[in-house]
């Protein structure tokens, strides 16, 4: 399942459980439907409930995140809660060229894991 939602940093992304090709298919639509008219913006990405995402889904996942550079994302926090996913979140980021703008928030060792997510976003202060 995954969820969008207009803040006024921008956009939390919720993500959770398992994800198909077809289940990000349907992100990357909605990212185009819901997504920009507003200049630049931030992106929180919530993971702390999402598998790793199968490799047929990462390519689709790529398209999304490109579609968010090109609509106005200047700032990203990702939050995760384990390595498997960091792992895979720095390596996605570096592999879509957005390794400059994203930072990652790893909420099992970060009990205020969204307002240092925001932090970033909104006021560039690096994560601890």
């Amino acid at each position: 399942m995954h969820k969008i939602e207009e803040t006024s940093y921008g956009y939390l992304m919720t993500f959770e459980g398992f994800f198909r090709r077809e289940d990000i298919e349907e992100w990357v639509r909605d990212v185009s439907k819901q997504v920009g008219g507003r200049g630049s913006f931030g992106v929180l990405v919530e993971m702390r409930g999402a598998a790793a995402f199968p490799v047929e889904a990462q390519e689709v996942l790529f398209q999304g995140i490109q579609l968010c550079r090109e609509k106005g994302m200047d700032r990203s926090a990702v939050v995760v809660a384990n390595p498997i996913s960091k792992i895979q979140a720095v390596r996605i980021a570096k592999e879509t060229g957005i390794q400059n703008i994203v930072k990652f928030v790893d909420a099992s060792n970060e009990t205020e894991w969204e307002q240092v997510a925001t932090d970033w976003i909104q006021k560039g202060i690096q994560p601890g």
